[in-house]
């Protein structure tokens, strides 16, 4: 089990795609994650992208746009670009000031565009 605080609340995860999302509150399953994210805000989806790629028979699946500001901010970037050529995870970097001039990934901020080609569709358990 993966516990994640936010200003929001507390989320915990059960494996098998399932979350209790508000204490005190049943399980509810989903098949597709989606998730953004910024700087350090990456912390707690890597925590439960690892639990979910660890995890036999678990296929959730799962996305994740990461922005920040500079390259040299990614943090987990290197394990998260490998989980997505090994097709566990749809990944975006996105830097906001890319100083590397072969930077194939996203530049800027994140758009509507970004979203649409990376997040899980909205229809179905996500």
């Amino acid at each position: 089990m993966v516990k994640l605080s936010s200003p929001h609340g507390h989320l915990q995860y059960l494996g098998k795609g399932e979350f209790i999302i508000e204490e005190n509150e049943l399980p509810r399953k989903f098949n597709k994650i989606g998730m953004i994210c910024g700087g350090t805000g990456v912390t707690p989806m890597f925590q439960l992208i690892q639990k979910v790629i660890s995890a036999r028979m678990d296929n959730t699946g799962l996305s994740l746009i990461y922005c920040t500001k500079f390259i040299e901010e990614l943090a987990f970037c290197e394990d998260l670009i490998k989980y997505d050529r090994s097709g566990r995870l749809s990944f975006l970097p996105v830097v906001e000031t890319p100083t590397a001039n072969k930077w194939i990934y996203g530049k800027g901020f994140v758009t509507e565009k970004m979203i649409l080609d990376y997040m899980p569709s909205p229809k179905g358990r996500i």
